[in-house]
């Protein structure tokens, strides 16, 4: 079976996939073997400000900034979905995903369900938009 990332009204604007579940609901081991069966796939970077695990590269793994710098891009409205875990805070530069999608990648990512919610409301689905210009379609046509 071949799946295909290309949509066909929208060539050359790359796609967020979103990959949404409880912690230990298996998103990452997923998004592992989606990447490696789509390697052009990008997986989404995450900013964090807690410390930096060894073997973990700044903006490879995570964007490590202080929570200075993590409160000021909050005030900034620069994250999709941010969440504080375990005293540290973790968010989703939109940045980091309008550049992509911009430059025509398909975006995967994990988020927790609550962060979801958030990010949906920054990135509402196509299918959204979709459904309502069809009943707005056809309640001209009427």
């Amino acid at each position: 079976m071949a799946i295909n990332l290309d949509g066909p009204h929208d060539r050359g604007t790359g796609k967020i996939f979103v990959v949404s579940a409880a912690s230990g609901g298996g998103k990452t081991t997923l998004l592992n073997h989606l990447k490696s069966v789509f390697p052009d796939v990008v997986y989404s970077i995450s900013a964090t400000t807690r410390p930096a695990r060894p073997g973990e590269v700044n903006g490879t793994h995570y964007f490590f900034i202080s929570p200075e710098e993590f409160k000021k891009k909050i005030d900034a409205h620069e994250f999709a979905e941010w969440a504080c875990v375990h005293e540290h805070y973790y968010g989703t530069p939109k940045s980091f995903i309008d550049a992509a999608i911009g430059s025509g990648k398909n975006v995967i990512m994990d988020i927790d369900v609550f962060g979801k919610i958030k990010f949906d409301a920054v990135y509402p689905a196509p299918w959204e938009f979709y459904c309502c210009h069809r009943r707005l379609r056809s309640s001209n046509e009427g």
